[in-house]
């Protein structure tokens, strides 16, 4: 067994393995969750995909397979982490209300960064600029109870 692919998100690791299986390939996963991923909620970590190696080049083929060119047209290329449009969202409101309890600053950076994460996998429209002005209303009620109610009782 060779290490094949390694994958961040346990979810996607157990599709492609999946996959390949019931494609008559055999392969491993092993690995586990950072504790940063633990402390936000998130399926990040380092899962590594194992499989023999005379079976890497039927993998690759296979897994090409899955590419539909049609579909990117429609959807922009995902980047980095590989989420989707729902999930950034979740992940930018989740940030974006717990801000004002628990680490304001870098929660309400996180909360953006997903927005902006959101910004380039949604279609524009009503609902993105509503649900934005929403979620930058979040960050603000998060910051000015921080900084009005938190902060003073700190210092």
């Amino acid at each position: 067994m060779k290490t094949y692919q390694v994958i961040s998100s346990a979810f996607q690791a157990q599709m492609i393995s999946q996959y390949l299986q019931s494609h008559g390939l055999h392969p491993h996963i092993q690995g586990g969750k950072e504790y940063a991923s633990i402390v936000t909620g998130t399926d990040l970590g380092r899962y590594e995909i194992f499989l023999p190696e005379e079976e890497h080049t039927k993998a690759d083929e296979l897994l090409r397979a899955l590419d539909d060119p049609a579909s990117e047209k429609n959807h922009p290329p995902q980047r980095g982490l590989g989420l989707g449009a729902g999930q950034a969202l979740k992940r930018s409101i989740f940030f974006a209300l717990i801000s004002s309890i628990l680490l304001p600053v870098v929660l309400n950076l996180s909360s953006l960064y997903y927005l902006k994460r959101w910004w380039d996998l949604e279609p524009g429209g009503a609902k993105r600029l509503l649900l934005s002005l929403l979620i930058l209303a979040f960050n603000a009620f998060g910051l000015a109870v921080f900084f009005l109610a938190v902060r003073p009782r700190l210092f």
